[in-house]
């Protein structure tokens, strides 16, 4: 198993332990809180990609994620969103950064903390 796909698997796991207990917790039901498999076959994406090879490792296990509850909302959005020069995102982002603009560990340590307090 990747650690991609680790991440993945952990994510569902938490993500279906806050759906199941949600509405109760809160008075209204969840949102869409969701990690989808990849689906590059499905978008005709599978080809040369013009994107990282970290993006292109990530996409290939995940299709998209929404965690619509957790603090403000996390989202990651499908491959041919990120990709479409008409979808009214940004496509290229030009700056100069000190780490990663995708680090699944420290999205991770802070969900899991925000998860253990969310129980308490």
């Amino acid at each position: 198993m990747t650690a991609i796909a680790h991440w993945k698997a952990e994510i569902r796991s938490i993500l279906t332990e806050l759906n199941a207990v949600f509405e109760q917790r809160f008075c209204y039901p969840p949102g869409d809180n969701m990690v989808s498999d990849s689906d590059l076959g499905e978008q005709g994406l599978t080809g040369d990609l013009a994107l990282p090879s970290v993006l292109v490792e990530f996409y290939a296990e995940v299709g998209e994620l929404s965690m619509s509850d957790v603090h403000f909302g996390y989202f990651i959005h499908p491959l041919d969103t990120v990709t479409s020069p008409i979808s009214g995102h940004p496509t290229r982002i030009e700056i100069e950064i000190d780490g990663h603009t995708l680090n699944d560990d420290v999205v991770n340590l802070r969900f899991r903390r925000w998860w253990r307090l969310f129980l308490r």
